[in-house]
C-alpha cells in the first residue's frame, strides 16, 4: 500500500489542490477512522460501507461524492450525481477552503454515520 494513496492524484497541472485536498481530507477524519481505497482518478472512502469519493476534477476544483439519503434534496451546492458517477447520490464541487463549511461538514457527517 503507498504511504501516500493520495500522491498520484494531486501531480502535474493538479498538485495546486493538495493544500484543499488535505484540508478535506481533515475535516472527514475529524468523523471517525475510515479506509482509503485507491482508485484509478479518486480515493474511495469506506467504513462498512462506501461514504464518499475524493477526486482532483479540474485544475481548479476537487470533486465529492456522497452517498446519502436519497430524500436528502439537492440545492445549489449539493447535486444530484446520477451523471457524474452513479455509485454516488450527490456531488459537491469543492474549489476553495471556504467551501469546508458546517453545511459540508452536516452532508459528510450523515454519510459517514450511514456507512458505518
Amino acid at each position: 500500500m503507498p504511504s501516500d494513496p493520495a500522491g498520484a492524484l494531486y501531480v502535474g497541472a493538479k498538485a495546486g489542490l493538495r493544500p484543499l485536498h488535505d484540508a478535506l481530507l481533515g475535516e472527514i477524519r475529524a468523523l471517525g477512522t475510515f479506509d482509503i481505497a485507491p482508485k484509478k482518478g479518486y480515493l474511495s472512502l469506506r467504513r462498512r460501507k462506501q461514504f464518499a469519493m475524493v477526486q482532483p476534477s479540474t485544475t481548479s476544483r476537487i470533486d465529492l461524492g456522497l452517498i446519502l439519503p436519497a430524500t436528502t434534496p439537492a440545492t445549489s451546492r449539493l447535486e444530484p450525481a446520477a451523471t457524474f458517477n452513479p455509485l454516488f447520490t450527490h456531488r459537491v464541487r469543492i474549489s476553495a477552503a471556504t467551501d469546508l463549511d458546517d453545511e459540508l461538514r452536516g452532508w459528510l457527517a450523515t454519510a459517514y454515520a450511514l456507512a458505518g
